[in-house]
């Protein structure tokens, strides 16, 4: 039996819900790069970036359970796999760290500066491939960011991801 399978069985069982959920930073490039030489973009950038990137990760732990996984994936980006929670109760969930990244205190330059970010959530389905998730979820991030950022979008389980096979 593999893994999937395991964990499949454990959530029907005890009626577990899992969720992806997917954050990326707002503009986080540019609220630095307009400050900064043009030969030492790169290398400022970068380093500003990482430092945004850790704190918000330091945020977005303290704020999850002991039972979640949170992961840094790409640049500026997040991956959350929360478990035994509702698609209300996450999204809520996702929104309060949302607004406490934002809030973070953040000084380039001695300028403060706000720092946002942006998720996208779904529902994993019965017997549903990780990859799906993680694409319905990447879908509703894009769609986050296209709506104006600093937001959570949800992706609805597809009807057919729905119902056990």
């Amino acid at each position: 039996m593999s893994q999937r399978d395991a964990d499949n069985i454990e959530a029907s069982r005890w009626k577990k819900k899992f969720l992806d959920a997917l954050g990326a930073h707002d503009h986080l490039e540019k609220s630095f790069i307009n400050s900064i030489p043009l030969l030492r973009r790169g290398l400022v950038v970068a380093s500003v970036a990482v430092d945004k990137v850790l704190r918000s990760l330091k945020v977005i732990s303290a704020r999850v359970r002991q039972t979640d996984f949170v992961a840094r994936y790409g640049g500026e980006e997040f991956v959350l796999l929360l478990n035994g929670i509702h698609l209300a109760d996450a999204e809520a969930l996702m929104n309060t760290v949302r607004q406490k990244i934002e809030k973070c205190p953040f000084h380039f330059k001695e300028k403060q500066v706000q720092i946002t970010m942006s998720f996208g959530l779904t529902e994993f389905g019965p017997q549903e491939l990780p990859e799906t998730a993680f694409e319905r979820a990447d879908k509703a991030l894009y769609r986050a960011k296209q709506g104006g950022r600093n937001r959570v979008c949800v992706a609805e389980l597809p009807p057919a991801a729905a119902s056990p096979v």
